[in-house]
């Protein structure tokens, strides 16, 4: 029971703290110039307490400038098939894969077959591509209307078509 008492007793004298804390804060505030503007005794003075430390405004953070990214985290530095090889878009390389197989595969398959040949790579995550990815780009809206599904294997919906477009 000592112990309970002993939070309760640690609690209160937090919660009361913590109201202090609240109203100069209010006080302060009245009297503190607005956004953007700075109060040069204030860059100067030193906090009175760690909590008031906690309650001063978080510097912005510095971002890095347009044009310098670093190499690595966009599969940058990866090595690629030549360019007239590697399509730039998921489908593409889907539909090419299954044109050279000329069989319904499975979306793993697809997925192995993709990465084999590097005629893809995910453009954000860096991340090697999965199955999922290639099942998900085959149910997307846009695309459904040039792929099948039969089975759990993948097949195109006119491969004729989609030869004279490749071709084109």
């Amino acid at each position: 029971m000592d112990a309970i008492a002993e939070r309760l007793d640690r609690l209160i004298a937090i919660g009361e703290r913590t109201n202090q804390l609240l109203e100069r804060l209010q006080s302060s505030a009245a009297t503190q110039p607005r956004a953007g503007e700075r109060d040069p005794a204030e860059s100067a003075r030193v906090p009175d307490s760690p909590t008031e430390v906690a309650t001063q405004r978080p510097t912005p953070r510095r971002t890095q400038p347009a044009g310098r990214r670093q190499r690595g985290k966009t599969g940058l530095d990866r090595p690629r098939g030549s360019a007239s090889e590697a399509p730039r878009r998921l489908h593409d390389a889907i539909i090419r894969v299954l044109l050279d197989a000329d069989e319904p595969l499975t979306a793993n398959d697809i997925a192995g077959r993709i990465r084999e040949r590097n005629l893809f790579e995910p453009p954000r995550s860096g991340h090697e591509l999965r199955g999922g990815q290639v099942s998900a780009r085959v149910g997307n809206a846009t695309y459904r209307g040039r792929f099948l599904r039969r089975e759990g294997r993948i097949w195109l919906k006119d491969p004729d078509d989609e030869r004279r477009r490749a071709g084109s």
